[in-house]
């Protein structure tokens, strides 16, 4: 018996079966997978737009190239008038600037916050260093509605909320949430 199971025929058998085996697993994940990014899309849908009483437009141009046009262009189709606020360095930003600069935008988030801001549609044109301190100054606040430029037009890519990307679900590291 084991020199038919040890034979080359034998050792295709069990290939086979091992194939079938562990096809079962990818399919599963596969079909998690697509489920999610299904899930993703139709919350993205859900979000994209106005969604509240008093949305605000933020146009961040600290590379130079103003983007407030373009923004204000964007914002028309939405369907309701937006308050378009602009931080706008005409020459770029170097590294010394960037404390000042994440200061005026506290201080833009603080003025927002009075203004009771019920959303933000946030345009950027600025350096990686930047995008990533607005994030983190802007997270655990009112939706932040992230716009990506792309071939000559904006698209909305995702939203900031709670410490989380909002589509994907809970937050892993906070229970309950």
């Amino acid at each position: 018996m084991w020199s038919e199971a040890l034979s080359w025929e034998g050792l295709s058998h069990l290939a086979d079966a091992l194939g079938v085996v562990s096809a079962v697993p990818f399919l599963v994940t596969s079909a998690y997978f697509l489920s999610r990014a299904r899930r993703y899309r139709r919350r993205l849908r859900q979000l994209e737009g106005v969604t509240s009483a008093h949305p605000v437009a933020l146009a961040v141009s600290l590379a130079g190239t103003r983007i407030r046009p373009a923004v204000q262009s964007f914002c028309a189709g939405f369907g309701q008038p937006v308050e378009l606020v602009e931080l706008h360095r005409p020459g770029g930003l170097s590294q010394a600037e960037l404390p000042g600069v994440l200061l005026e935008l506290q201080a833009l988030k603080n003025r927002l916050m009075d203004d009771g801001a019920s959303e933000v549609h946030l345009f950027l044109s600025c350096p990686l260093a930047v995008a990533c301190a607005i994030g983190a100054l802007f997270d655990n606040w009112v939706p932040v509605k992230v716009y990506q430029f792309n071939q000559g037009r904006y698209e909305f890519w995702t939203t900031l909320h709670g410490g989380y990307v909002a589509e994907l679900g809970p937050h892993p590291l906070i229970e309950g949430a």
